[in-house]
């Protein structure tokens, strides 16, 4: 992954986690963060398109709460480089986020 994405495809670094989240919305896929009330993290996204395929590289410098109704109803595939992630099915909860 790290020579798909390169310098070109470096969109943020060391960023607002919510500037992050704004553009990831944009071009990417609808989805909302909640972050720690304490703390001040670094976020960074690397961003390319391949046709209908978007390849991202995100951080949000630290622990962060994602929320996405969306892909409940398409396929995300999601490789992890470091830390963890827990997934939960939202179909008993509101298709809203946040």
């Amino acid at each position: 992954m790290e020579r798909l994405l390169n310098e070109k495809s470096r969109i943020f670094e060391h960023a607002d986690p919510h500037a992050v989240s704004d553009y990831v919305n944009q071009h990417v896929g609808a989805h909302c963060i909640r972050l720690p009330r304490t703390g001040s993290p670094q976020a960074s996204l690397s961003h390319c398109k391949f046709g209908k395929l978007d390849l991202c590289q995100i951080s949000y410098g630290g622990s962060v709460h994602v929320t996405s109704p969306a892909l409940e109803t398409i396929y995300h595939l999601q490789l992890l480089q470091r830390g963890h992630c827990l997934w939960r099915s939202t179909i008993s909860r509101p298709a809203s986020c946040c």
